[in-house]
């Protein structure tokens, strides 16, 4: 896996993950406010936004793993890059890498 490869992986990852927490923040705040009063539409619309953020950044991760840019063990090859979000990666490429093999075989 080239250098650049790696980089684009984590950075990609990074991407996904930020915007997934931030995505579920707000959906736990809009949750809190349907039980007291109705949560105001631009945090519907922020909740979507971050969503549709995650989902762009799984996409490209999905076309490398399915190009053949990011390997199957790219997590392990990209840990030290990845730092505390290795874990976090490895548990949602795992599903990447499976989707794309099952894939194949469709």
């Amino acid at each position: 896996m080239k250098t650049s490869d790696k980089l684009r992986f984590v950075k990609l990852w990074e991407r996904e993950h930020t915007a997934t927490a931030e995505a579920h923040k707000l959906s736990a705040r809009i949750d809190f406010l349907n039980r007291i009063e109705s949560p105001s539409r631009s945090l519907e619309v922020k909740e979507q936004a971050q969503s549709l953020k995650a989902e762009k950044a799984y996409d490209k991760i999905y076309a490398g793993t399915k190009a053949g840019t990011f390997p199957a063990n790219a997590v392990a090859l990209c840990s030290v890059e990845l730092g505390y979000l290795a874990g976090y990666v490895a548990d949602c490429y795992a599903e990447c890498v499976q989707d794309v093999t099952d894939e194949g075989y469709s």
